[in-house]
């Protein structure tokens, strides 16, 4: 009798134990999704060095059209020449957007040999040429006639100059570019929630500006980016 006393008094345990264990521990491991997440919580990511770039058969599929958005000041005829070549990408196009007020300016068309592209910056400004906003020159390079209907990725890369506030502008222009299946990507020097936001508009992100500003080291850092940008978005 005391034998089976004993085996009742701790199988009860065993069965207390078990169901304190499964009420203590309702709850303990879930994490729920709160949405506080803020554009705040993006960190820029700086380029480090070279991406890894499609394989042969996946870049001849590729049709991307590459806008690039930059400071006239900060761009040189190396940086250009740094960008993938007809080899690497035989099927891309670049457009070119210089905004500030430094010569040249303007808005210049997709162009297939980059010999053109480069060629624009020994150009000198029309007497007329009026300096360019950046979201002047955004708003003028969603309107270029030269997108195909049918490119794949299509790529805007702006270039931010010094710590620029966001016009309110940029935020429409961003959504604009989503609605014509273009992605949006910004280059800053300063982390900013505010270019974070509009990344984020433009299904896009921020990436920190290198350091080194000497001739080429944009260049690279522009080809690492549309290497980047090409993986992301390559079906």
């Amino acid at each position: 009798m005391r034998l089976q006393n004993r085996w009742r008094t701790a199988v009860t345990l065993l069965l207390l134990l078990v169901l304190a264990a499964c009420g203590g521990g309702e709850g303990a491991g879930d994490v729920e999704a709160t949405g506080s997440e803020s554009v705040g919580d993006i960190l820029p990511t700086p380029i480090t060095g070279a991406k890894v770039w499609p394989t042969r058969a996946n870049a001849a599929s590729l049709t991307p059209d590459i806008l690039i958005i930059v400071p006239s000041s900060m761009l040189t005829a190396v940086d250009l020449n740094g960008l993938p070549n007809q080899a690497a990408l035989p099927n891309a196009r670049y457009a070119l957007a210089l905004y500030g007020d430094t010569a040249p300016i303007g808005i210049f068309d997709f162009m297939t040999d980059m010999g053109e592209l480069t060629a624009v910056l020994d150009t000198t400004n029309a007497p007329d040429q009026l300096p360019l906003t950046l979201p002047e020159a955004l708003a003028a390079g969603l309107q270029l006639p030269g997108w195909r209907p049918d490119s794949l990725p299509r790529l805007i890369l702006v270039v931010v100059d010094e710590e620029a506030p966001v016009a309110e502008e940029m935020m429409a222009l961003a959504t604009t570019a989503v609605a014509q299946y273009m992605r949006l990507y910004i280059w800053q020097r300063e982390a900013s929630a505010d270019w974070a936001e509009v990344a984020e508009v433009g299904n896009g992100r921020v990436l920190l500006l290198p350091d080194n500003q000497t001739p080429g080291i944009l260049g690279n850092s522009l080809a690492s980016l549309v290497a980047e940008a090409l993986m992301e978005t390559a079906p």
